[in-house]
C-alpha cells in the first residue's frame, strides 16, 4: 500500500480556490458556494463538544494560563518599572542621567536589543520544547533583575538592561498558547494571555506609588526584585502544571504523550480514543507530514525568504512594525516626559496616571479577549487604527492649547483622551498582538516564524524607542502628530496587505497564502464573507431547532466540468452514517459499450501484504523483521499499534480465503515475509520450516477454491538481522546476495504452484519513505528532528539502485533455472500516480508533469523496459548522487521485467518551480496541487488526506505506460478508504456496511480499465487495494482500504463484508468475455 510523499504543503484539504472558481463559473454568491461546500468547521464544532470547561480539563487549561500569564507579566512588567523610576530622582542621581532624553533613549533601545539578539533562540523550541524555550527567558529575565538592582555603574546596569530584553524574548509564550489552547477557545485564550502584560505593570506602579517618599536608593532598586518575582513562579511552576504541546510532541515522535495531552487539556472524558484526539492528531500529521521543508536546521531562516513565504514575511515585519510604533510606547515607557508637556509634573500624579492607565489597558484587553471571535481579524484592526488616529488627533488638539493658554483643565482633557488611546489600542490592537502573528504561520515555520517576528519587533523596537525619547526632549507634544500621520499610511497598507484569518484553524490559514496566482488579502475576505455567513445560517438554523450537516458530493462529468451537490441529515435523523443510512443495492444496467471488454483469462482479485495481516510477528520461529522494530519504537505509528496481530491472517487464513471465494475473486496477491521463512534473512542462515510450512497451507487453500496466487517476494518487510549487520540495501554488494538466496527459496518451495511472481512492491515508495522522509521503516532521512541517521539527498537512489540490480539478478535467476518447468512468470511492481499541468497551455508546466512522472515512475521503469538506465532529467538535477549502472547491470536489469505491474491510486496538478531544485527534492523540482488554474478540483475526498477520485487521471496513466513501454499491464493495487467507516457499529456478523463511496470508485476507474483495453492496450489483472481493512504501516489502523470491514477491537478481529466487496464481483462478470 503507497504511502503518500509526506512532503508539500500543496496536498492538504485546500478548498479555498476551489470556492472561488466555482462561485465565479456559476454565478453563484460566494456564501451559498461555501455554505454547501465548506466543512472545515468541523473540528471548532467537535473541540466545543469535547470539552466542557467546567471538568477537570477545564481547571487544567485555567492553571496553564496562570502560568502562562505569569509569564507574560514578566516580559510586561518592565514598561511599569521604567515608567515608574523614570520619575525617581535617587535613579537618576545614582547613575548621573540628569534626564537626558538620548541617554534614555540608550538605555530602552538596550532592552529592545537584547530582545533583537534574543529573538532567534525562539527556534529553540523546535529542539528543547516549548516550555523549556519559555523557562530558559524566565530564568534569564531573574538575573537581569538581579544584575539591575545591584549594577555599581551604568555599564553593569546597561549590560542587565541587553540580558533582560534577551531574556523577556524568549518569555514570548503566543505560540504555545495557541498550540495547547483548545481551538473552539483558541483566541479567547491568546486574547486573555495578552492581557496578563499589564498584570506586572499594575502591580509595580502600585507598589512604587507607596514608595514615593523613600528617601533612599531602594526605592528605585525594589522595582527590579519585585521584577524577578514573576518569571521565578514561572520558573518553579512550568514544568508540573504545564504540559509540552502536543504539536511538538508530534514533531519529536511521541506521538503516545500527544495523545495523553490531548484527552486530557481537550476533552472532559480524558478518553485517549476520544474521536476529537483522532481529529487532532489527524490535523497535526498532515500539517507536519506535508511541510518537511519546514524542518530545517535550526538557525536556517532562509525558508521565510523563498517566493512561496515571501508575502507572509512582509506581512510579519509590516505588522510587527505597526506594533511597535502605534504610539503606545510614548504611554508605556514615556508617560512621565509627555505629561511633563503639558504641565503634569508631581511624581505622585504621574504615577497615579500611569496606574490608572496600566488598569485601563488590562480591562479593555480583557474587553477585546472577548470580542475577538465576535469580529473578523481586519475589522478589528481597521476599527483600531481609525479610533485611536481619533484619540491622537484630539490628544494632540488639547495639548496645543495647554502650551498656547496654560489651561490645567485642558491638561486634565488630555488625559482623557489619552485613556481613550488606551481604550482603543486595548480593545483592538492588543488582543491581536499575540495572535495574528501565530495564525500566519504555518505549523512546521511558527517556531522559527515568530522569532523572526520578535526580531522585527526588536529592529523597529530600537528605532522607536531611541526616537520617542529624543523626540519628546525636541518637539514635546507635537510628537502624536507624528503618530498620526504614520497610523494613517498604516491603515491603508493594512487594507491592501492584511488578510482575514477569523474562523479559519491554524492549518487552513496555510491555503489562502499557497493559492497561486491569487490575491491572498481578496480571497481571504471573499472566503471570510461566506463562512460568516454560513455561521449565520447555521445558528438561525439552530434557533428553529434544526441542526444541519453538510456533506460534499463531487460529480466529474467527461473529467472537466465539477457539478457539487449538497446533502442535508437533520438533527432528528438517527445519526447514522450517510455512507450506510440505506441499503445500496449492487448497481444494475451495467454501461453495454464495455461489457466483455476484458480478455477471457483477465484476473481480478484483492491484494495484501504480510505485514499488514498476518499477525503471529514473533510466532513459530519467525524472526524480527524492520518493520517490528519501527512499530515498537514509540511514536513511530500514528495511532500507537503495532502489526503484532495486525488482522491474524496467519491463524485465519482459511477463513480469509473462504471470503475471498464468496467475493468470487479469481486471484489473490499476498507477499512473503522474508523473516518468516529465513529469520536472520542471509544467504547461510537456515530456514524456519514453519513458515514454509504455513505458506504451503495458504497457496494450497487458495488453489483448493480456484483462486489463483500471485506473489510479492519483497513487500518493504526485510529482516532486522540484515539492517543491523551491513545497513540493509544500504549495501548492494553484501544484500544482493542474501536477497537471491530467499527467492530461490521460494523458488523451489512454491514454484511448482505459483506461476506470479513480483519481486519489489513499489520499490521507490520504500526508497523515499524509509530513507527520504523518514516516516517508514528503516526510519533514515537528514531531518535531525524526525531521524537519528540518514541522508535524504543520497540513500534513497542508493536504496533504488540495490532494489533494480537484485530484482534483475534474482529474474534471471528464475528464467534460467525455474521457468523452463515451472512455466511461470516474473515481473515488478512500480507505484506512480498521474500528474497533469497545472496550467495546461504553458509549456514549463507541462514539462514538469513529465519531469515528475519520470521521477516516480520512470525512475525504475525506463532501466527496466526502456532504455536500461535512468531519466535523464533525473541525472540533469542529480548528477552523481544517481547511481550508475555498470554495462552488465544494464543489460541484465533492461528487459528483466517480464511484465509492468501497476499499482496507482490518485492523480495531481502539477506546477514548474523557477528556482533551483532543493538539495533533498525527488519529485522533479515541481509543486503537486489538488486544483488546477481553473479552479477544477481533482476528484472527491476519501478519508485518507492525499487521496481523491480520479479517474480521468487513472485513464491517461493506463496509456501513457502502455506507450511508453509496449509491455502488457498487471494492475497490482487500486483501491481507497471511505468517510465515516470507523464509526460503523455491526450488530450481527451478517451486517454488511453500506460503502456507496468506494463502489463509485471502483466503478469509474475499472470502467476506465474497461476503455483502455478496447483500445488496444493490454491489461491482464486488477487487484484491488485491500481484501480486508489491515494495518497500514505508519498510519496504524487509522485507514480502512478493505473490502472487508474488521473490528479490531475484537481479540479474533472479526470479519464482516462490504458491499464493494460483492460488487466488484458483480461488475467484473459485465467486463470479463465469457468466449
Amino acid at each position: 500500500m503507497p504511502i503518500p510523499a509526506r512532503r508539500a504543503s500543496f496536498e492538504r484539504h485546500n478548498v479555498y480556490q476551489d470556492v472561488h472558481a466555482d462561485a465565479d463559473k456559476s454565478g453563484v454568491a460566494v456564501e451559498e458556494v461555501v455554505t454547501a461546500r465548506i466543512t472545515e468547521d468541523h473540528l471548532i464544532t467537535k473541540s466545543r463538544e469535547a470539552l466542557d470547561l467546567r471538568s477537570k480539563a477545564g481547571f487544567r487549561i485555567l492553571l496553564i494560563m496562570v502560568v502562562m500569564g505569569f509569564n507574560q507579566a514578566a516580559y510586561g512588567i518592565d514598561w511599569g518599572v521604567i515608567s515608574s523610576i523614570n520619575s525617581n530622582t535617587y535613579w537618576h542621581d545614582y547613575f548621573g542621567f540628569e534626564n537626558s532624553g538620548s541617554t534614555l533613549g540608550i538605555i530602552n533601545a538596550l532592552m529592545t536589543i537584547g530582545n533583537f539578539c534574543g529573538a532567534p533562540f525562539l527556534s529553540l523550541g523546535d529542539k528543547i520544547g516549548r516550555r523549556s524555550v519559555n523557562f530558559l527567558g524566565c530564568f534569564l529575565t531573574i538575573v537581569a533583575a538581579i544584575i539591575q538592582c545591584f549594577s555599581p555603574n551604568v555599564k553593569l546596569f546597561m549590560f542587565g538592561r541587553f540580558v533582560l530584553g534577551f531574556g523577556t524574548a524568549l518569555c514570548t509564550s503566543s505560540q504555545y498558547i495557541a498550540e495547547v489552547a483548545p481551538p473552539h477557545i483558541r483566541g479567547h485564550l491568546v486574547g486573555i494571555f495578552g492581557a496578563f502584560f499589564q498584570v506586572g505593570s499594575l502591580a509595580i506602579i502600585g507598589i512604587m506609588m507607596g514608595f514615593t517618599h523613600w528617601a533612599s536608593h531602594w526605592s528605585w532598586r525594589v522595582a527590579f526584585l519585585i521584577q524577578a518575582i514573576f518569571p521565578l513562579v514561572v520558573c518553579v511552576t512550568i514544568y508540573w502544571l504545564c504540559p509540552e504541546s502536543p504539536r511538538y510532541m508530534v514533531m519529536k515522535g511521541q506521538r503516545e504523550k500527544a495523545r495523553v495531552m490531548i484527552s486530557q487539556y481537550f476533552t472532559s472524558s480524558e478518553d485517549v480514543n476520544h474521536p476529537f484526539v483522532d481529529v487532532m492528531m489527524s490535523q497535526i500529521d498532515e500539517s507536519i507530514e506535508t511541510s518537511a521543508v519546514g524542518f530545517r536546521a535550526t538557525w536556517d531562516f532562509r525558508i521565510f525568504f523563498t517566493k512561496a513565504a515571501r508575502f507572509r514575511t512582509f506581512i510579519l515585519l509590516l505588522y510587527s512594525i505597526f506594533q511597535q510604533w502605534n504610539g503606545g510606547g510614548i504611554i508605556g515607557l514615556y508617560l512621565d516626559p509627555a505629561l511633563e508637556t503639558i504641565g503634569i509634573t508631581k511624581k505622585l500624579d504621574v504615577l497615579g496616571i500611569n496606574l490608572g492607565l496600566t488598569a485601563t489597558y488590562f480591562v479593555f484587553t480583557l474587553f477585546g479577549a472577548y470580542i475577538i471571535e465576535l469580529l473578523r481579524r481586519r475589522t478589528l484592526i481597521f476599527v483600531g487604527l481609525v479610533a485611536i488616529i481619533i484619540a491622537q488627533t484630539a490628544v494632540t488638539i488639547t495639548s496645543w492649547r495647554v502650551n498656547v493658554d496654560g489651561d490645567k483643565y485642558l491638561s486634565y482633557l488630555t488625559v482623557v483622551w489619552i485613556f481613550c488611546f488606551q481604550v482603543c489600542s486595548a480593545s483592538f490592537i492588543a488582543t491581536m498582538h499575540n495572535l495574528y502573528p501565530v495564525e500566519l504561520l504555518s505549523l512546521p515555520l511558527r517556531a522559527k516564524g515568530m522569532a523572526l517576528y520578535t526580531m522585527f519587533q526588536g529592529a523597529a523596537g530600537v528605532v522607536h524607542n531611541y526616537g520617542i525619547s529624543v523626540g519628546i526632549s525636541k518637539v514635546g507634544y507635537k510628537i502624536w502628530a507624528v503618530y498620526i500621520c504614520y497610523n494613517f499610511l498604516q491603515l491603508i497598507a493594512a487594507y491592501f496587505t492584511f488578510p482575514e484569518t477569523s474562523k479559519l484553524n491554524l492549518e487552513e490559514i496555510d491555503h489562502i497564502f499557497e493559492t497561486k496566482d491569487t490575491n491572498p488579502v481578496k480571497l481571504s475576505v471573499k472566503v471570510a464573507d461566506a463562512k460568516w455567513a454560513s455561521i449565520k445560517e447555521d445558528k438561525r438554523r439552530a434557533r428553529n431547532g434544526t441542526v444541519v450537516t453538510h456533506t460534499s458530493i463531487h460529480i466529474h462529468d467527461d473529467y472537466g466540468k465539477t457539478s457539487h451537490a449538497q446533502t442535508q441529515v437533520s438533527a432528528e435523523s438517527d445519526g447514522t452514517n450517510p455512507l450506510r443510512a440505506e441499503k445500496t443495492p449492487l448497481p444494475s444496467g451495467f454501461d453495454d459499450s464495455i461489457k466483455g471488454a476484458l480478455p477471457s483469462d483477465f484476473i481480478w482479485g484483492w491484494a495484501t501484504a504480510a505485514a499488514q495481516v498476518e499477525g503471529a510477528w514473533n510466532k513459530d520461529g519467525k524472526g524480527v523483521s524492520i518493520w517490528d522494530t519501527f512499530a515498537h519504537t514509540p511514536g513511530k505509528v500514528k495511532d500507537g499499534s503495532t502489526g503484532d496481530d495486525a488482522v491474524r491472517s496467519y491463524d485465519l487464513y482459511k477463513t480469509d480465503v473462504a471470503w475471498l471465494r464468496k467475493y468470487r475473486a479469481t486471484g489473490y496477491r499476498f507477499s512473503l515475509s522474508w523473516s518468516r521463512i529465513i529469520p536472520l534473512g542471509g544467504k547461510d542462515d537456515p530456514v524456519n520450516e514453519a513458515g514454509i510450512a504455513y505458506y504451503n497451507r495458504l497457496i494450497d487453500e487458495l488453489l483448493a477454491n480456484d483462486i489463483t496466487p500471485f506473489v510479492t517476494l519483497f513487500h518493504w518487510d526485510i529482516p532486522q538481522a540484515l539492517e543491523d549487520r551491513y545497513g540493509g540495501m544500504l549495501n548492494k554488494d553484501a544484500y544482493t546476495p542474501d536477497f537471491i538466496r530467499y527467492a530461490r527459496v521460494c523458488f523451489e518451495r512454491f514454484g511448482d504452484r505459483v506461476k506470479n511472481w513480483i519481486t519489489y512492491n513499489e520499490p521507490g515508495v520504500y526508497s523515499l519513505a524509509g530513507y527520504a522522509a523518514g516516516v517508514h521503516a528503516p526510519a533514515r532521512s537528514s531531518f535531525r528532528d524526525r531521524n537519528e541517521e540518514g541522508d535524504s539527498s543520497t540513500e534513497p537512489f542508493t536504496v533504488g539502485h540495490t532494489e533494480l540490480v537484485s530484482h534483475a539478478y534474482v529474474a534471471d535467476i528464475y528464467k534460467r533455472e525455474f521457468k523452463p518447468t515451472q512455466e511461470g512468470k516474473i515481473m515488478i511492481t512500480l507505484h506512480g500516480n498521474w500528474s497533469e499541468p497545472w496550467d495546461a497551455h504553458d509549456p514549463k508546466d507541462q514539462e514538469a508533469a513529465e519531469r515528475a512522472r519520470e521521477f516516480e515512475i520512470a525512475w525504475f521503469a525506463d532501466p527496466l523496459y526502456k532504455t536500461g538506465d535512468y531519466p535523464a532529467s533525473m541525472r540533469a538535477q542529480l548528477g552523481d548522487r544517481l547511481p550508475r549502472f555498470t554495462p552488465e547491470e544494464s543489460k541484465l536489469v533492461l528487459g528483466s521485467s517480464e511484465f509492468y505491474g501497476m499499482n496507482s491510486y490518485s492523480a495531481f496538478y502539477v506546477r514548474h518551480r523557477d528556482g533551483p531544485a532543493d538539495i533533498n527534492d525527488h519529485k522533479g523540482n515541481i509543486e503537486q496541487l489538488n486544483e488546477n488554474k481553473q479552479g477544477q478540483w481533482r476528484g472527491p475526498m476519501s478519508d485518507t488526506y492525499w487521496l481523491r477520485t480520479t479517474p480521468w487521471g487513472w485513464a491517461k496513466l493506463l496509456r501513457w505506460i502502455w506507450n511508453r513501454y509496449g509491455v502488457p499491464i498487471y494492475i497490482t493495487e487500486n483501491g481507497t478508504t471511505a468517510q465515516g467507516e470507523h464509526d460503523w457499529k455491526p450488530k450481527s456478523p451478517e451486517d454488511v456496511l453500506e460503502d456507496p463511496f468506494r463502489i463509485d470508485f471502483y466503478k469509474s476507474y475499472l470502467t476506465e480499465v474497461a476503455k483502455a483495453s478496447q483500445e488496444g492496450v493490454v491489461i491482464k489483472s486488477y487487484f484491488g487495494w485491500t481484501f480486508t481493512d489491515n494495518w497500514e504501516w505508519a498510519a496504524g489502523f487509522s485507514d480502512r482500504f478493505g473490502a472487508t470491514w474488521i473490528d479490531f477491537e475484537s481479540e479474533e478481529k472479526r470479519r464482516y463484508a462490504k458491499r464493494s466487496g460483492y460488487f466488484l464481483g458483480e461488475f467484473f462478470d459485465h467486463l470479463i468475455c465469457k468466449e
